[in-house]
Parts: structure tokens; C-alpha cells; sequence
């Protein structure tokens, strides 16, 4: 499945979220009930995402998940990358950072396993002449 993306996005694996976080997934419902109730948190069966209208909102959240032991980081310098989350602009086609574990296509995100599909190509039979 995918998520939709809006605004400022953060996202987290829900295999991340029941090994990390304090309490697992039932937890971190209870705890983001508010915004699950007025519909800037939304999940899918593999990822959850929490959403922000400016930058502010998001560098709070991602100190309350570090805080809560995530790791948000890995690597240094121009090598660091994404870790346990993932913080992806609508109006962008990649993450702020790389991230190993999500695929963006336009404005849906999903985890890099359920790749969404393309179009198929339409492909050319080499039986059939066109007239032309």
C-alpha cells in the first residue's frame, strides 16, 4: 500500500515503531490521539505518517522520537542520511536526506518492498506490421 503525502511529512516504519518506540504502535496512538482524531496522522499497514505545516512542527516531533529512543540519523556530514524516520516535502520527489527505505512517487509514499507500480509500457508486438 502507499500513504498520501501532504505538506511537510514525517514518516516512520510501523515495524520501526513496534521495535523502538516506548509501548510500540499502541502507544504511539494513544500519544498522537489528537491528531489522528483531526486527520494529520495517517497509516497504512507498513508506514505511518505525521504531518506539519511548517519546519517548526516537525523539528518538534522529531526531538519527542529521539527522545523516545528513535534514532533519527545516520551517518555524518554529506554521508548522513535518514534512519527510523523520514521527513519528505509534498512539493518534492525525494526525501530531505536520502533514505533507504521509501519510495516516492509524486504525492504518495510507500515502503521500498511495495514499490508502486508504473504504467506498463505499452510494448510493441513484432508479429503485427503497422500500416503506415
Amino acid at each position: 500500500m502507499s500513504i498520501k503525502l501532504e505538506f511537510i511529512n514525517l514518516i516512520i516504519p510501523k515495524k520501526t515503531i513496534e521495535k523502538k518506540y516506548p509501548g510500540g504502535w499502541e502507544q504511539l496512538s494513544f500519544d498522537r490521539q489528537i491528531n489522528l482524531d483531526c486527520g494529520a496522522d495517517w497509516f497504512d499497514e507498513d508506514l505511518y505518517r505525521a504531518g506539519a505545516m511548517n519546519d517548526m512542527g516537525i523539528d518538534i516531533m522529531l526531538s519527542e522520537l529521539e527522545k523516545k529512543g528513535l534514532k533519527l540519523y545516520k551517518g555524518k556530514g554529506k554521508l548522513r542520511q535518514w534512519n527510523d524516520v523520514c521527513v519528505v516535502y509534498n512539493f518534492s520527489d525525494k526525501p530531505t536526506l536520502p533514505c533507504d527505505w521509501i519510495d516516492i512517487r509524486g504525492s504518495m509514499a510507500s515502503l521500498k518492498k511495495n514499490i508502486l507500480p508504473f504504467p506498463a509500457p505499452q510494448l510493441r508486438n513484432p508479429f503485427i506490421r503497422s500500416r503506415g
